[in-house]
């Protein structure tokens, strides 16, 4: 009587097993923009700034203070995003056109704390961001026709 149930069980868990596998892999992956080095997603991949760049002479200037969790961001398919200044937490919403490579921030938000370093500058700069690229620098988002933030993807 046990070796039934047992096996009826072990039936019952294959079965449950095979129908979330099916599930997982019939999952829609979030658009996807590529870079030269690979395919990089925009959206749902954390992003933490490298530093303030500027296109016509190549030079970045480092963030100041950088830790594990300062100066991130990440988007959200539904058009959010989330993400660290030097003190604050942020939110927001943000309007992305993959094939056009645009992106603004609509509205942005978040604790109030007073900022120090470069974190004001971030903000500043994000509030009007005009485009991005993706290649294998990273991650850029144009806030004039010159200059830039850059990130690289946050492995966590």
């Amino acid at each position: 009587m046990k070796t039934k149930n047992i096996t009826k069980m072990n039936c019952l868990l294959s079965i449950a097993l095979i129908f979330c596998l099916s599930l997982a892999g019939g999952c829609k992956k979030s658009e996807v923009h590529k870079g030269e080095e690979g395919d990089t997603p925009l959206i749902g991949t954390k992003w933490q700034l490298i530093g303030f760049a500027d296109a016509k002479t190549g030079r970045i200037k480092k963030a100041e203070n950088l830790f594990e969790n300062t100066y991130t961001i990440l988007f959200n398919e539904d058009g959010t995003f989330s993400g660290h200044t030097y003190s604050n937490s942020i939110l927001g919403e943000a309007q992305i056109d993959i094939a056009k490579q645009k992106l603004h921030i609509l509205e942005i938000g978040g604790t109030k704390i007073n900022e120090f370093y470069d974190g004001r500058r971030f903000l500043e700069c994000m509030r009007v961001i005009e485009r991005f690229e993706l290649g294998p620098q990273g991650l850029s988002l144009y806030y004039d026709s010159n200059n830039y933030l850059l990130f690289k993807p946050l492995i966590e």
